[in-house]
């Protein structure tokens, strides 16, 4: 299970790799931005918007910067594999892999009361 999770998120980041790769191919700021807002996924808003209240003076590598720190936030999103996925490529069940991970999981709250400076120093229990 565990390497059909690695292959699903590892799927994923590199599909997103390949389309701001071929995004960042744009030669002109305003081709990178509007092909930024329209095929990267979770993008909205208008592109002649955000080119038009960009500082004429800001170095085109700070405008380009824009976007690959918008697309970042994404990789959370890449980081999602639904169980029902893993199930099928795993070849367990749909609630044997639920457990599995739920298993894995923590829950808002679970580390309530812990020591913060403690959570990534201190030995497993």
């Amino acid at each position: 299970m565990a390497e059909h999770t690695v292959a699903a998120i590892e799927a994923q980041v590199n599909e997103r790799f390949r389309l701001l790769k071929d995004i960042f191919k744009a030669r002109a700021i305003s081709e990178l931005i509007y092909d930024f807002f329209g095929r990267f996924p979770g993008v909205v808003g208008d592109p002649a918007a955000f080119l038009s209240a960009l500082d004429p003076d800001e170095p085109a590598e700070s405008v380009r910067a824009r976007p690959l720190s918008h697309a970042d936030r994404w990789l959370v999103v890449n980081s999602i594999v639904p169980v029902a996925s893993n199930a099928a490529a795993s070849g367990l069940s749909e609630t044997q892999t639920r457990a599995v991970f739920d298993r894995l999981s923590l829950r808002p709250g679970d580390l309530a009361g812990e020591n913060p400076d403690h959570l990534f120093l201190a030995k497993p229990r």
